[in-house]
């Protein structure tokens, strides 16, 4: 299903299969670890006006007005990450797990209310 974008979103995006992450030690502690800093994440976010959105596949799928769009992660990225999303800007992304202050601080500086 598409994410409406007509505010602006974080998508928090973890796209390895479950083999993958049952093969390797280090995908699993990732996995754990983006989990873990989602719900501060989330609380964060909520003053700031922005969604978030969990998911766990390499196809983000969202519509800005009217226009259905696509976005995959770059090749050589990494496969986990957060993508920017909102109607009046271009998407924006950030590769890899994020603590909870790294995330805000970025979409912070994303919405123009903090400086890089």
């Amino acid at each position: 299903m598409a994410i409406v974008v007509d505010r602006p979103v974080l998508v928090a995006f973890f796209a390895t299969t479950q083999a993958q992450v049952d093969s390797s030690d280090d995908t699993g502690e990732a996995l754990s670890d983006f989990q873990h800093y989602l719900p501060a994440i989330k609380r964060g976010l909520d003053p700031l006006g922005v969604a978030l959105r969990e998911q766990y596949n390499d196809t983000v799928r969202y519509v800005v007005d009217g226009r259905a769009l696509v976005w995959t992660p770059e090749k050589d990225g990494a496969d986990v990450g957060y993508l920017l999303l909102r109607p009046d800007a271009a998407p924006r992304v950030q590769y890899a797990v994020g603590t909870t202050d790294d995330v805000l601080d970025q979409v912070k500086v994303w919405l123009g209310r903090k400086t890089p």
